[in-house]
């Protein structure tokens, strides 16, 4: 049976994560934002923000689109275990179909 874990320094291929990203995003049922709440990535919103009293932690939609590939620089080809399973439960994705 131990043969049959997965190892959690395994890397899982992001394209399903995207796609499924897409069509939900497309059909107005999930945003960027929502997966950064759900997921707790947050950051400290802009200087121009704060200037204007924005002092609580914002969602970082920056971090979702590098780490979905959605940024045209350098996109990412891959996410750890242990992401890739959180994603596919903010996804809504059987983990089996997504490599995890």
């Amino acid at each position: 049976m131990a043969g049959m874990l997965r190892n959690t320094t395994d890397r899982v291929p992001v394209e399903l994560f995207q796609q499924r990203f897409l069509e939900l995003e497309s059909a107005g049922l999930i945003s960027r934002t929502e997966i950064a709440r759900r997921l707790g990535w947050v950051r400290r919103p802009p200087a121009s923000m704060r200037a204007r009293g924005c002092v609580d932690l914002i969602p970082d939609t920056g971090r979702v689109s590098r780490i979905l590939g959605l940024k045209t620089a350098g996109p990412q080809k891959s996410v750890d275990y242990e992401l890739g399973v959180r994603l596919c439960e903010v996804l809504q994705l059987d983990p089996v179909d997504c490599g995890v």
